[in-house]
């Protein structure tokens, strides 16, 4: 892998990342480390990433430190909304949605300053982010995400709850869409049928 990569802004928020002890500066530090992920100055996000990934593999102060920062993050940010609203529909019908997603175009929704949500969105402040994110393999994405993989029960044992809740809301959501008109006549037209929407929540 290619250390030679020439790029101050990035070896700068590493080097704030590795010798941080404050736990407040989790939040500024993450949305720090993705401007300086961003592509710029001839180096691509692929290149960019690429660098990362070597520096965490080679350096071990660096990689515990990214945990940390990563399980803070996790401990001390309200990750409800993340697992149960973002990008998953509710189900008010069809017209309401359809009213409520151009409602978002012109004023998207605040969320909540505790959240998780709020991190991601201030980090990935910019309409392009997303062409730079598409931009680096999967292949890289998931080598740098599991180089990062930490004890969660150890580290950030409030995740567990999260997960918990959010499944059962989940489960509750799958369970009122299969009530829809559409659905529920389909399943009813069989009367041994058990309903697979609803089934799940009772196993949940």
């Amino acid at each position: 892998m290619n250390l030679t990569v020439n790029n101050a802004v990035l070896a700068a928020a590493l080097k704030d990342i590795t010798d941080n002890t404050d736990n407040n500066r989790h939040t500024q530090l993450f949305i720090r480390l993705i401007a300086a992920l961003r592509p710029g100055d001839g180096i691509t996000a692929e290149q960019k990433v690429t660098y990362l990934i070597a520096r965490i593999e080679q350096e071990k102060r660096l990689r515990a430190a990214f945990q940390k920062m990563l399980a803070g993050l996790l401990n001390q940010r309200d990750c409800f909304s993340i697992f149960t609203r973002t990008g998953i529909l509710s189900s008010p019908g069809f017209f309401p949605e359809l009213i409520q997603k151009f409602k978002h175009i012109i004023l998207p929704p605040l969320p909540d300053k505790r959240s998780l949500e709020f991190v991601i969105r201030q980090a990935f402040n910019k309409r392009s982010d997303y062409i730079w994110v598409n931009s680096v393999p999967d292949t890289l994405w998931v080598k740098l995400f599991t180089l990062l993989s930490f004890d969660m029960k150890k580290m950030a044992p409030e995740l567990g709850d999260y997960l918990a809740t959010a499944l059962t809301v989940l489960s509750y959501r799958v369970s009122s869409l299969g009530l829809e008109e559409d659905i529920h006549s389909n399943i009813s037209s069989d009367t041994d049928m058990t309903s697979p929407f609803l089934e799940q929540n009772a196993v949940m």
